[in-house]
């Protein structure tokens, strides 16, 4: 009688199907990737392998949230992540490779 015909949309709602863009799963992986790679970094060493994941994955996110706005979103979040590790990627090579070489230091002082 007043109301939509049965089976439409209700009225001002949006069309069966249709939905807006949604948030780009790659940046978010590639963001918890980059804090899995800070958290583990200190207890083993696969802190830079999680971290270079985690660069060409928010990569990956930001090139296609660029070329398909209309499907993707969460650019901030895909950038965040990729910021987050090559930070990390970095600061965590940086540290492995001083303990290196501290651990030849300590070695080659004990030899003398």
């Amino acid at each position: 009688m007043g109301g939509p015909p049965m089976g439409g949309p209700p009225m001002g709602g949006p069309p069966p199907g249709a939905m807006g863009p949604k948030t780009n799963m790659l940046g978010i992986v590639s963001l918890v990737l980059g804090i899995c790679a800070w958290t583990i970094a200190w207890c083993c060493g696969f802190g830079p392998i999680f971290a270079l994941v985690g660069i060409i994955l928010g990569a990956i996110a930001l090139v296609q949230i660029k070329n398909q706005p209309e499907v993707y979103t969460g650019r901030g979040i895909a950038l965040a992540g990729l910021i987050v590790n090559i930070v990390g990627f970095v600061l965590i090579t940086i540290m492995l490779i001083l303990a290196v070489a501290m651990g030849a230091l300590d070695e080659i002082m004990r030899s003398m």
